[in-house]
């Protein structure tokens, strides 16, 4: 039997490979295409049990009047008890984690919280019928990566591989993340409202205060008067 790392034994260490390639994809950028939302209903418990196939919290606010823009967010450690959460996690060897959020009895929800979230991919079976998350070609580089640098080989053909590797992944990030997204340049508080800072603007104005695209420790320019 070989070892799996991720917990267990597995007969097949090809397939092994593979799903640690999956899971190392997935640790290397929340993706697009894997992010989630879910709106919670909290009773008077203020406990709410969490998707199950969550991988990590992103994001957690309330759309208070229903814009579609976060208005207030929860953190884990905020400091305003009103905006903090706790995560509860129940771990069973057998059946793995499930995670519940908890917030404070005097929380700040004047509507139902959303959680954004990154979905947890499931590990390959081996079955035939089975579809990919990410391109075959480039979860075969990423297994034969983890593979290589198990083994210390450094040759040539390892080379080649890391090569096609990086390339690939490149590839998939330009194809697959960031899709049509707004270009902008200028400095946001977390509510999405312009930051006016001193500097120079750039949008050929020639106004000696104005909106800079930098933040101010970078915005510490002179110019004549």
């Amino acid at each position: 039997m070989a070892y799996n790392p991720t917990g267990g034994d597995t007969a097949d260490l090809d397939l092994d490979y593979v799903n640690r390639g999956k899971d190392w994809l997935c640790g290397y950028r929340p993706w697009d295409f894997l992010i989630h939302y879910i709106n919670l209903t909290v009773d008077d418990t203020r406990i709410v049990d969490l998707p199950t196939d969550l991988q990590a919290i992103m994001e957690v606010y309330v759309d208070i009047n229903n814009d579609g823009k976060p208005d207030l967010w929860f953190y884990a450690n905020s400091p305003e008890v009103m905006q903090r959460y706790t995560l509860l996690n129940n771990y069973d060897p057998t059946l793995g984690a499930s995670w519940q959020i908890k917030f404070p009895p005097n929380a700040y929800l004047y509507t139902s919280p959303t959680v954004k979230y990154i979905q947890k991919v499931d590990d390959y079976t081996g079955a035939a019928s089975e579809l990919s998350f990410f391109p075959a070609e480039l979860l075969l580089r990423t297994a034969q990566k983890l593979y290589l640098e198990d083994r210390g080989i450094a040759d040539t053909k390892a080379e080649l591989i890391l090569k096609s590797h990086a390339e690939l992944i490149r590839a998939f990030e330009q194809m697959f993340q960031y899709q049509n997204q707004d270009m902008d340049l200028t400095v946001k508080n977390r509510y999405g409202v312009p930051i006016r800072v001193q500097g120079q603007p750039l949008d050929g104005s020639n106004q000696k205060i104005g909106y800079s695209p930098y933040l101010p420790a970078a915005s510490f320019a002179s110019w004549p008067y």
